[in-house]
C-alpha cells in the first residue's frame, strides 16, 4: 500500500474509532462536516472526486482538510504518470497546483508523501531545472531522490560543490 493511502486509511481509521463517544461532544454542525470529510476522502481516494473549490466553506476549515487536499492531488499525478499520450498543459496546470499547494503547506507532515511522489514525477520527466527548485536536501532525504538530484545537478545545477555531494 502507498505511503500516501497508509496516512490516509489510519486517519480515517481513527476519525471512525472516535466516532461515536467523539460525536457525543460534538455539536450536529460539528458532526457534518466530520461526515462530509470522511465522504470527500473515500471519494478522494478512489481517485476520482471534486475539485476542492466545490467544497464548502465548513469543509475547507476543518483541521484536516489539507489532507484532504493532498489526497484529490496524488492520484491525478498517478494518473498523469500513466497516461499513453500525457497533455503537457495539463501536467503543467498540475504541476503548478502541486507546487501551489507545497508552498503553502511548507514542511508540514501532509506534504511528505505527495512531495516524494511529484519529485519523482518530475525526475522521470526530466525536469530538471523544476526538481533543483523544488528538492531540499535537508527535507527530502530519501535515497532515490537524492540520486534524482544529483542527476539534476549534474545535468543542470551548478557545479560547485558536486564532486563532495557526489
Amino acid at each position: 500500500m502507498p505511503p500516501a493511502r497508509r496516512l490516509t486509511v489510519a486517519l480515517l481509521l481513527c476519525l471512525a474509532w472516535a466516532g461515536p463517544s467523539a460525536l457525543a461532544g460534538e455539536d450536529a454542525a460539528q458532526a457534518e462536516v466530520r461526515a462530509a470529510f470522511i465522504a470527500a476522502m473515500a471519494v478522494a481516494q478512489s481517485g476520482s472526486g471534486v475539485p476542492d473549490a466545490a467544497d464548502t466553506e465548513a469543509l475547507q476549515r476543518y483541521p484536516l482538510y489539507t489532507y484532504l487536499q493532498a489526497q484529490r492531488l496524488s492520484p491525478r499525478l498517478e494518473l498523469s504518470r500513466r497516461a499513453a499520450t500525457p497533455d503537457p498543459a495539463a501536467i503543467a496546470a498540475l504541476d503548478a497546483e502541486i507546487a501551489a499547494f507545497l508552498a503553502r503547506q511548507g514542511n508540514l507532515p501532509v506534504t511528505r508523501s505527495l512531495r516524494a511522489s511529484w519529485l519523482t514525477s518530475l525526475a522521470a520527466r526530466e525536469q530538471w531545472d523544476a526538481y533543483l527548485q523544488q528538492y531540499d536536501p535537508e527535507r527530502d532525504t530519501q535515497p532515490a531522490l537524492r540520486c534524482h538530484w544529483l542527476t539534476a545537478r549534474t545535468l543542470r545545477g551548478p557545479a560547485a560543490g558536486l564532486v563532495d555531494a557526489l
